[in-house]
């Protein structure tokens, strides 16, 4: 099992997000500064709107899928990791993760988990 591999790989997804949202501000307040001298921010703003959506879109996406890989590895049950979700995740895209770090001694153990993730995330919905 290479499930350190994965928790480094969620580490730099973490600091990734922490250094764009750095640099977001910086963006801003840039603009901000031309703002107050009289020149047009729309360079500043473009750049922060790019890497706000990077990093709400993409990287958000990419931590979402190899949390939730990280749990199944770790046995946690899906209802325990995303009490508040409203959408479900890409379950192929977790699955490529979990099969990227780990070989499964029984593949019904994804199956089970898959099912009883699904069934929470049913629960949700009927409930609302």
């Amino acid at each position: 099992m290479r499930i350190e591999h994965l928790k480094i790989k969620i580490a730099t997804l973490t600091a990734e997000a922490r250094i764009i949202r750095d640099a977001e501000r910086r963006r801003l307040r840039n603009a901000a500064k031309l703002r107050e001298k009289g020149k047009d921010p729309a360079k500043q703003l473009e750049a922060y709107q790019s890497l706000r959506g990077h990093r709400r879109g993409t990287l958000s996406y990419h931590a979402r899928v190899n949390h939730l890989a990280y749990g199944f590895l770790r046995g946690t049950p899906y209802a325990v990791m995303e009490q508040r979700t409203d959408c479900a995740p890409r379950w192929e895209a977790v699955k490529k993760v979990v099969d990227t770090f780990a070989r499964l001694p029984n593949p019904g153990i994804w199956t089970e988990w898959l099912a009883a993730a699904e069934a929470h995330l049913q629960a949700k919905v009927l409930a609302a």
